[in-house]
């Protein structure tokens, strides 16, 4: 659909001539008022202020960035004004020209206004499937700024504020009166400071730099807001990652116990933890360590493919238990229901570099999994355990620590079966860890995350 030129006389017509009782929002650029057309149709009518900071340059460059968006997760432009008023007034005596220059864009009109008006706590508010769609939605539009275009955009202001809901509570970005055309992933520096202080990145803060993780840092952010409510990222800062990770995930838990809108509560509690991750990887101080939108995206379609997979395991009985370790890395899973433990293979050295295994599903196949994770420095050890048809892991535990870069790793690890035991691979230390059985469980299958090293792992049980 092409913009429509729409003269500034109808404009001030549909929105009663930009009445106070219109106006539905104001940015740092202009003002936001619900105009209503001639046949019903509502449009968000934005006029720019007359100001120093607006001048040609920048509207040609919010218009041309809207003009080729077409994405179901971004704000639609609709139409534009651009024009010019010349008009005389007496100075000192004297008749002078002067010129007042209008630019106004206009939007498709969402009826649920912006995401900020519903943040709250995870105990009330927005139920989980909703802020999980808003999430998805976001990064959607997200990634295709950064990188489905010829040129990537960078938002550089995203925030709440700028992301409204349309009436099915699907989440479209707005407001690129603050964005940029860059190519590539190159680092930029700007004097100028642009965006909001709550969603800027440290090394824009510190040195005015400007890359394609400035719009992660903000994600991030925004995303333990829609989970956590408001102060969600001021919360995680407070204490450490699975400390955070945990107290959230309780409380959604709880909630999500007490109603009946949750059909699945282990399936949705496994997406709120993966987001919550994802989340806190956004945020990372270095941005180096942020992932992109091309990794964010990735994670994503493997939480729903995992969540597919989980629900045809709800006719099997089975735990996912943890995971322990920290949050670095790329997420790993099993598609489908183990049932028995057939080997464990672990590459380590100073710590746990590798891990891969065999399983047995409920129809008595066999799947080989991994390895999981790198060679570490030395290329490190592998050693192989061999299960028999009767013997089963009773009992996994280790420790976490730091190792090099990385601020919390799988260090060590022993494996106890109901016939002997297996271990210590490794040879870090740090805080120890253990998985919490019952006497009659089984670990029988394995997830976490890994990078060079297993960064985090966590265990699926049965009963003998």
């Amino acid at each position: 659909m092409t913009a429509r030129d729409l003269p500034l006389r109808y404009l001030e017509e549909i929105t009663d001539g930009f009445s106070d009782s219109r106006k539905v929002g104001s940015g740092g650029y202009g003002e936001v008022y619900k105009g209503v057309e001639r046949a019903g149709t509502e449009i968000a009518v934005k006029k720019l202020y007359h100001m120093s900071g607006i001048d040609d340059t920048q509207f040609r460059n919010e218009f041309n960035n809207l003009m080729k968006i077409q994405h179901p997760n971004i704000v639609r432009l609709i139409g534009y004004c651009y024009q010019v008023h010349n008009t005389h007034i007496e100075h000192k005596g004297e008749f002078v020209f002067s010129s007042t220059i209008y630019r106004v864009l206009c939007f498709e009109y969402l009826q649920n206004g912006s995401l900020d008006k519903h943040l709250c706590e995870e105990s009330h508010g927005l139920d989980w499937c909703t802020r999980y769609k808003i999430i998805k939605g976001t990064c959607e539009g997200l990634y295709y700024l950064h990188e489905r275009l010829k040129e990537s955009i960078y938002h550089l202001d995203l925030k709440p504020a700028n992301i409204l809901l349309d009436k099915n509570m699907d989440p479209k970005i707005a407001d690129f009166g603050l964005s940029r055309l860059f190519g590539g992933t190159q680092t930029h520096t700007t004097r100028n400071c642009i965006g909001t202080e709550y969603y800027m990145p440290p090394e824009y803060i510190q040195r005015r730099q400007i890359s394609n993780k400035y719009d992660i840092f903000s994600l991030g952010v925004i995303i333990l807001q829609i989970i956590a409510g408001p102060l969600g990222y001021s919360k995680c800062d407070d204490m450490p990652p699975q400390q955070f990770i945990e107290l959230v995930c309780k409380k959604w838990r709880d909630r999500m116990e007490a109603t009946s809108n949750y059909a699945s509560t282990e399936e949705d509690c496994q997406r709120l933890k993966r987001c919550i991750e994802i989340a806190l990887r956004c945020v990372e101080v270095e941005r180096k360590n942020r992932p992109s939108m091309r990794d964010i995206i990735r994670e994503l379609k493997q939480i729903d493919e995992t969540s597919s997979s989980m629900s045809s395991w709800n006719k099997v009985r089975i735990a996912k238990i943890g995971q322990w370790g920290g949050i670095g890395g790329n997420y790993r899973d099993i598609e489908v229901a183990p049932c028995r433990l057939g080997s464990l293979m672990i590459g380590c050295g100073e710590v746990i570099y590798s891990i891969a295994f065999s399983y047995y599903d409920y129809n008595g196949q066999q799947h080989k999994v991994g390895p999981w994770g790198g060679d570490g420095p030395d290329k490190g050890l592998n050693h192989t355990i061999e299960l028999g048809p009767s013997e089963f892991v009773t009992k996994v535990y280790g420790t976490i620590g730091p190792f090099g870069k990385f601020s919390s790793v799988i260090t060590s690890i022993h494996f106890t079966t109901n016939a002997d035991r297996y271990g210590p691979f490794g040879q870090g230390t740090g805080t120890r860890f253990e998985a919490p059985m019952h006497s009659d469980g089984s670990i029988v299958g394995f997830f976490g995350r890994t990078s060079s090293y297993v960064d985090a792992i966590g265990f699926y049980v049965v009963p003998v």
